[in-house]
């Protein structure tokens, strides 16, 4: 059952990364989506957060899924650079904002969330195929996963020293 769950959370992160690549290539192009139902985006919103809570589920010490993918390190090395990229998508168009909105130049800042919006879709999907397909511990260091697993609790040690 286990494996089941996690070949389909895999698929799920598959197929809403090209969804996600998509709405990002028409936000670029500038095509009109706005004839897109709201009860449709809310409902899929909805659907998402509930593979995010499958994916964020917290039970330390025990081994919820194995790997959907076999892991070599051409994989995993492949994986990461796919993840920086999509992050580094992500951090460019909050920049990209950012300068805009202090240069105030409102109509291209209005043009870039869209793409913005996209990218972090994007980001968001990718590494929920990520995830599930190698999992965190594959992928990060033990460090990492640490900080990341409870990040006020690593810096209230770090300033408590």
């Amino acid at each position: 059952m286990r494996r089941r769950v996690a070949t389909a959370m895999f698929v799920y992160g598959c197929l809403s990364s090209i969804i996600s690549l998509v709405w990002l290539s028409a936000a670029l192009l500038s095509v009109n989506i706005h004839s897109i139902k709201l009860w449709l985006v809310e409902s899929l919103f909805v659907f998402h957060g509930c593979v995010l809570v499958l994916t964020f589920h917290r039970n330390p010490g025990t081994v919820m899924w194995p790997p959907v993918l076999r892991i070599t390190s051409q994989r995993t090395r492949a994986a990461k650079v796919i993840l920086m990229l999509v992050a580094a998508n992500v951090f460019v168009w909050l920049i990209a904002i950012f300068v805009l909105v202090v240069r105030n130049e409102m109509p291209w800042a209005e043009w870039v969330l869209l793409p913005f919006l996209a990218s972090c879709s994007l980001l968001s999907t990718v590494y929920i195929a990520l995830h599930w397909g190698f999992r965190p511990e594959n992928l990060f260091p033990r460090a990492f996963l640490k900080f990341a697993g409870n990040p006020f609790g690593v810096i209230m040690r770090k300033l408590v020293r």
